[in-house]
C-alpha cells in the first residue's frame, strides 16, 4: 500500500539532509577560520560545538517526520 499524501525523499534530498550538511559546513568553516586566525579558541570550540551539534538537529527534524527512512 502507497500513501500517495507521504512526501518521499531520495538520497539524502530531504530537509533533515540539508540542514544537517548546512550547519556541518558552517561549523568546518568556522573551524578553519578560525585554525588560520591565531589559533582563536574560542572560534575552534564554537566549530566543534556546531560539527556535533549538526547530527543532532538532523535526527530531531528526521524524527519529525521530514527525512529518509
Amino acid at each position: 500500500m502507497s500513501n500517495d499524501s507521504a512526501r518521499h525523499y531520495y538520497h539524502g534530498q530531504s530537509p533533515a539532509a540539508w540542514a544537517t550538511v548546512a550547519i556541518v559546513g558552517v561549523g568546518c568553516v568556522l573551524g578553519a577560520i578560525g585554525a588560520v586566525l591565531g589559533p582563536n579558541m574560542l572560534l575552534i570550540y564554537v566549530a566543534v560545538a556546531l560539527v556535533v551539534l549538526g547530527p543532532i538537529v538532523g535526527g530531531v527534524i528526521k524524527a519529525a517526520g521530514m527525512g529518509n527512512g
